[in-house]
């Protein structure tokens, strides 16, 4: 979740933001991406990183949280989640 200025959300103009869409687009790209990443903490730090070179004016804070199901391991664990700013 990209987190823009409150003046920029109070004037209620479309062109002053951040498009969701285009947001979606950058880190569906980056999750479904066939890579060598081994830790969802990784992928995480490298989303923020990637929304901050894309709207380096724009952003002022992401947050992002992934949560991973399927874990690798036993036990009674439905899933992990991790949660990420910057």
């Amino acid at each position: 979740m990209p987190d823009c200025p409150l003046e920029t959300y109070l004037t209620d103009d479309l062109t002053q933001t951040v498009n969701y869409g285009d947001v979606y687009d950058l880190i569906a790209t980056m999750a479904t991406a066939k890579n060598e990443t081994k830790l969802i903490e990784t992928l995480a730090a490298r989303m923020i990183q990637t929304i901050h070179r894309q709207f380096p004016n724009e952003i002022e804070l992401v947050t992002v949280r992934i949560k991973k199901h399927n874990l690798p391991i036993a036990g009674i664990l439905d899933s992990a989640e991790i949660e990420l700013e910057g």
